[in-house]
C-alpha cells in the first residue's frame, strides 16, 4: 500500500531530497533518491521506496536539519511521516513493548536503577525491585527490552 505524503511534509521533503540526490557521488544511489524525489513530488511513495524514505527521514530529523531549514511545523509533519515508514513503525512498536515491560514495575519500590555502557552509542538501563528486574537497551535505533525477569 503506498504511503501518502501530506502536503505539509511534501515541500520541505522535496527540497531536501533534491539537495541530497544531487550530492550523491554513486550513480545508483543518486538514481534511487531521484526516484524517491519523484514519488514524493507526486504525493505517494510505494513500498519499494519505503526503506530509503525512512532512512533519509531518520538522518534528516536526527541532525536537526529539517527544523533548522524549514521550521518546527515541518519537522513535526516529517516526524509523523517517519513514524508511518516501516522503520518508524518498528521503533514505535519497540517503545510500546518497553512501556509494557515498565508496567511490570508499577506498585513496586525500586531497589536498583543503573545505566551501564554496552557498545559505543548503546546503553543499558536496569531497573530492579524485590520481584522484577528489567533491562532496557537504549541506542540510536530506539529502546529495546533486553531482559525481563519476574519472580
Amino acid at each position: 500500500m503506498p504511503l501518502t505524503i501530506p502536503e505539509a511534509a511534501r515541500e520541505p521533503l522535496v527540497q531536501e531530497l533534491e539537495n541530497f540526490a544531487a550530492s550523491m557521488p554513486d550513480p545508483r544511489a543518486r538514481d534511487l533518491y531521484r526516484r524517491l524525489l519523484e514519488a514524493v513530488a507526486t504525493g505517494e511513495v510505494d513500498e519499494t521506496l519505503d526503506e530509503p524514505l525512512g532512512r533519509f527521514l531518520e538522518v534528516a530529523l536526527q541532525t536537526g536539519r529539517i527544523r533548522q531549514q524549514h521550521g518546527p511545523h515541518e519537522e513535526k509533519a516529517l516526524r509523523a511521516l517517519y513514524h508511518q515508514t516501516q522503520r518508524g513503525r518498528q521503533i514505535l512498536e519497540a517503545i510500546q513493548r518497553a512501556n509494557e515491560a515498565l508496567r511490570a514495575l508499577q506498585g513496586h519500590t525500586l531497589r536498583e536503577l543503573t545505566f551501564t555502557p554496552h557498545n559505543p552509542g548503546a546503553y543499558r538501563l536496569t531497573l530492579g525491585t524485590d520481584q522484577v528486574r528489567l533491562t532496557l537497551e537504549i541506542n540510536a535505533q530506539g529502546v529495546w527490552v533486553e531482559n525481563l525477569v519476574v519472580g
